[in-house]
């Protein structure tokens, strides 16, 4: 298993960015991809520090991508637009590693917040993912949003830091 921890420049957040790649070792051809997101108290390295994601990724015979995604519910906001940087990210990984690059070869999925991401990512970009995967995931944006103990969730899903109705 190889593990490629890449820095890039995010034109979705306009600053620099970074992500783990594994891919499984004696690979031939093209790696179907998958894009895994964490959660929100989190970051992208939390895969290799508390799972066992290269072993499983090297059973497979996939390629994972986790890209870090901050505290902004993977959403375009006035706090980034994580969105478009995860699709960002995703392109970024096909164009320099041997990925399938279609929507047949590409899945996405995540815990909790990451979880609420990959539905809502696959959901808004079908084209893009065979499949999506919620682990334990926070679907229930508008409980989030006023909850007072996340508190860039409001400005996430309201926009203006208001009560989410």
């Amino acid at each position: 298993m190889t593990l490629i921890h890449m820095h890039h420049w995010s034109d979705a957040l306009a600053k620099a960015s970074s992500l783990f790649v594994t891919v499984p070792d004696g690979a031939t051809g093209r790696l179907p991809l998958v894009c895994l997101l964490h959660g929100l108290s989190d970051d992208h390295t939390i895969w290799q520090r508390r799972t066992s994601i290269e072993r499983y990724a090297q059973r497979h015979g996939v390629m994972v991508a986790m890209p870090d995604g901050g505290r902004a519910w993977y959403c375009d906001s006035q706090l980034g637009r994580y969105e478009a940087h995860i699709l960002e990210s995703i392109d970024h990984v096909e164009r320099l590693l041997p990925a399938v690059g279609t929507r047949t070869g590409r899945a996405i999925a995540g815990l909790s917040m990451g979880g609420y991401g990959a539905f809502k990512i696959a959901l808004r970009h079908p084209e893009r993912f065979c499949a999506a995967v919620s682990h334990s995931g926070a679907l229930d944006a508008i409980r989030f949003a006023n909850d007072p103990g996340c508190g860039e969730a409001k400005y996430i899903f309201t926009g203006r830091g208001a009560r989410a109705e």
